[in-house]
C-alpha cells in the first residue's frame, strides 16, 4: 500500500510530466496545424507547384506574342512573391515556437535570480 509521501512524490512528477507534454508536444502540434492551415489557404492564391509547372505557358491561354511575353513575367513574380511570403511565415512561426519553448525556462530563471 502506498503511503502519502509516495503519492505526493508521484503526483508531483506526474503533473510536471503532463505540463511538459502539454506545453511542448501539444503546442508543437498546434503551431504546425495553424501554420499548415495558413499555408494551405495561401496556396489557393499562389499555387506554387502549378505556377512552376506552367511558368512558360501563356497567361490565361492568350497565345499571342504579348501573352507569351507577359505570362512568364507575371508567373515568375507570383512564384517569387509566394516563396518569399512562405519563407517569412515559416520563419515567424519558428521564432514564435522557440520563444514559446523558452518561456518556462525564462520564468524559472526569473523566479530564482530576480532581485
Amino acid at each position: 500500500m502506498n503511503s502519502l509521501p509516495v503519492f505526493i512524490f508521484q503526483s508531483f512528477f506526474l503533473h510536471i510530466f503532463l505540463f511538459l507534454k502539454h506545453w511542448y508536444v501539444s503546442s508543437f502540434y498546434l503551431f504546425t496545424k495553424i501554420l499548415s492551415d495558413l499555408l494551405e489557404d495561401l496556396d489557393r492564391f499562389f499555387a506554387i507547384k502549378i505556377t512552376l509547372f506552367h511558368l512558360f505557358s501563356p497567361l490565361y491561354q492568350d497565345y499571342s506574342f504579348v501573352g507569351y511575353i507577359l505570362g512568364p513575367i507575371f508567373r515568375s513574380f507570383l512564384l517569387l512573391s509566394g516563396i518569399i511570403i512562405y519563407a517569412i511565415l515559416i520563419s515567424i512561426f519558428t521564432i514564435l515556437f522557440f520563444f514559446w519553448c523558452s518561456f518556462p525556462a525564462f520564468i524559472i530563471y526569473q523566479s530564482i535570480f530576480a532581485r
